[in-house]
């Protein structure tokens, strides 16, 4: 897997959107050792729409496969 950077900022502006529209809440957390960090974690309807999206995932995932057992086992008259 590459190697690549993180973009902080967009991240936690990604989360603070994200807490706007009840997907995730957040906390400080003050027991950890160094600085106080928040913390986030999926509300209910974050969870719901994870669940959705694994199922959309999948469905996909299953149309792929089927495609590429009809269709991706000929490789006769390809270049």
């Amino acid at each position: 897997m590459p190697e690549e950077q993180i973009d902080l900022g967009n991240l936690y502006r990604m989360l603070r959107s994200m807490e706007d529209e009840g997907i995730v809440r957040s906390e400080w957390t003050e027991n950890t050792p160094g600085r106080a960090k928040r913390t986030y974690e999926l509300t209910t309807l974050g969870q719901n729409l994870l669940d959705a999206w694994v199922r959309s995932l999948r469905s996909t995932n299953t149309t792929i496969a089927r495609f590429l057992r009809e269709y991706g086992g000929d490789t006769k008259g390809t270049t």
